[in-house]
């Protein structure tokens, strides 16, 4: 369904690039939370889990002290799904947060899922080739 709530938020914005997308719990309603960005713009929205429906949709203009934390794709990077794609056939489990990030010149999606074992596994996926790059396992 992460794919699904992208594509959604995506349609829901008009495109933009994603930053950052969370499976979380709010009053009880299972959602997503979406956060683009697009042309100067930064938009928060919460999906609904089980109908897509939009919950939320906010947007604000970039503060220029965000541009240092937002991250655009370069040419020829993976999608998120593909990344999400990777990370579960290292990982089994449910992923609860996919996230943009660029460290130190590398671009990387860094992926948390939580396993049927109750631990949380953190796993970078490089953007540009889809090799992985690293796994941490929190209990």
């Amino acid at each position: 369904m992460f794919d699904e709530a992208e594509a959604i938020a995506l349609e829901e914005t008009g495109g933009g690039i994603v930053q950052q997308l969370e499976r979380d719990q709010d009053d009880g309603v299972d959602l997503y939370e979406v956060e683009i960005e697009k042309e100067g713009q930064e938009y928060e929205l919460d999906i609904a889990a089980d109908s897509g429906e939009v919950i939320r949709a906010e947007n604000e203009r970039s503060d220029d002290d965000d541009d240092d934390e937002r991250t655009t794709l370069p040419e020829g990077a993976i999608s998120s799904d593909k990344a999400i794609e990777i990370a579960l056939k290292e990982v089994k489990g449910t992923v609860t947060e996919v996230e943009l990030d660029e460290d130190d010149g590398q671009y990387v999606y860094e992926i948390e899922v939580e396993t049927n074992k109750d631990e949380e596994t953190k796993i970078d996926v490089n953007a540009l080739d889809g090799k992985i790059l690293k796994v941490e396992i929190d209990d």
